[in-house]
């Protein structure tokens, strides 16, 4: 969606760069990834989190904040293995705001990553932590995200990021053939706003191999080299506590900055110190504008579904009308048309009733005028022969001529014709 540039966009533009970037400097505190490493990743789970976070989270050298060293040691790192975790401090004193065992940030590794084949790889947070009781160095990234569905394969890009991480390890490696000498990578994603059926649960993944014929004859522990955890805060997430209840936390918007401290450190046993409250105070100014974005976002929820209801009506509505128009146009028309039809089958009917009828009629008429017009033919041409038969009769007689017996007989002038062109016939 296209957001214009306006005083609130702006300011919820601003505020999300501001959150990325205190997202990264609390992510980046060892005693965050000490609790996030404890609570969900391989090799770390269960190990105490201030342990972790003193003696096995490689610290940030320019730290200004000195480590304890009044207290007695007793570190759980065996003897002989890599201790990046500066001066270790007894794991039995406990924790409390501005201690002076803060272990402080965690060391922040280059977050680019160029090549010329495969473009620019930039990470929030890159750091390094040894494997509790072994010498295994793992390459750690940390990233926060807003969604779990961004418009891409999260995992693809969580895989992704691990494919990096381990090709940036591959020259000398490569050059020599030290394939074994390969760090383990692990890539945790934490998400802030997740879908509700994601929110308060953690994805695992990682590389397994599986024999698919013969005898198992090889080290399969080989491919453990890449590890993949999304944790979604959210939901049921301060229920679950642990590393997803501790984010949960951290990030939340609904908690003012006494609450948020307060909870961490009795609840998960944090050391409040100055940055990690800087951090809190800075994640909780932002909640002004984040409600901001939630009243906006549900404003234009409402206002969508307010719409797809109103849609929904007048669709309704002018399908409804449409239906009605159109059966009353049909009916219209399909009355009309048997209309039509009826009107001409009666028409022909008739038609062919009243030709009948004249014909017969006409029939009769003439019939009976021919036979009037021929009686009386036969009738006139019989008087006429009669006529002139007396006429002749007459003649023979009285030896007279004929015109005496036409007077004799009273002969009209047009029979008078016709019997003299007789009698000269």
């Amino acid at each position: 969606m296209l957001i214009r540039s306006t005083s609130l966009a702006d300011g919820i533009r601003a505020a999300e760069s501001a959150f990325d970037a205190v997202c990264k400097r609390l992510l980046g505190e060892r005693q965050v990834v000490a609790r996030i490493l404890s609570g969900v990743v391989t090799g770390f789970e269960g190990a105490d989190p201030d342990v972790l976070a003193r003696e096995c989270v490689a610290p940030d050298p320019g730290y200004g904040v000195p480590l304890s060293r009044d207290v007695p040691v007793k570190s759980s790192v065996p003897q002989g293995v890599p201790h990046v975790g500066g001066a270790p401090a007894d794991p039995g004193v406990p924790p409390s705001r501005n201690a002076p065992t803060d272990p402080g940030p965690a060391i922040r590794l280059d977050t680019d990553d160029a090549t010329v084949t495969e473009g620019l790889a930039v990470f929030d947070v890159r750091t390094r932590a040894v494997v509790p009781g072994t010498m295994r160095i793992v390459e750690l990234d940390l990233e926060g995200q807003g969604k779990a569905s961004p418009g891409y394969p999260l995992l693809r890009r969580a895989m992704f990021y691990c494919g990096r991480m381990l090709s940036r390890q591959g020259a000398d490696v490569v050059a020599h053939s030290t394939y074994g000498a390969l760090r383990r990578v692990v890539s945790i994603w934490v998400v802030f706003k997740p879908s509700k059926d994601l929110a308060g649960t953690v994805l695992r993944a990682q590389m397994n191999a599986e024999l698919f014929v013969g005898e198992p004859t090889w080290d399969t522990s080989d491919v453990d080299c890449v590890e993949i955890a999304i944790l979604c805060i959210g939901g049921d997430s301060r229920k679950h506590g642990g590393a997803l209840g501790m984010l949960d936390v951290l990030f939340a918007r609904d908690l003012d900055p006494e609450e948020k401290l307060t909870i961490l450190a009795d609840e998960y046993g944090m050391m409040m110190t100055e940055q990690i409250e800087e951090g809190v105070l800075n994640m909780c100014t932002l909640a002004e504008v984040w409600r901001e974005d939630i009243r906006e976002e549900v404003t234009r929820e409402v206002t969508d579904k307010i719409t797809r209801d109103v849609t929904d009506k007048v669709t309704r509505d002018v399908t409804d009308k449409v239906t009605r128009d159109v059966t009353q146009q049909v009916t219209r028309d399909v009355t009309q048309q048997v209309t039509r039809d009826i009107t001409n089958k009666v028409t022909r009917d008739v038609t062919d009733k009243v030709t009948r009828d004249v014909t017969d009629k006409v029939t009769r008429d003439v019939t009976d005028k021919v036979t009037r017009d021929v009686t009386d033919k036969v009738k006139r041409e019989t008087a006429r022969d009669v006529l002139i038969a007396n006429v002749r009769a007459l003649m023979d007689s009285l030896s007279t001529t004929a015109a005496v017996a036409l007077d004799l007989l009273n002969v009209s002038d047009d029979d008078r014709s016709v019997v003299v062109a007789a009698l000269d016939a």
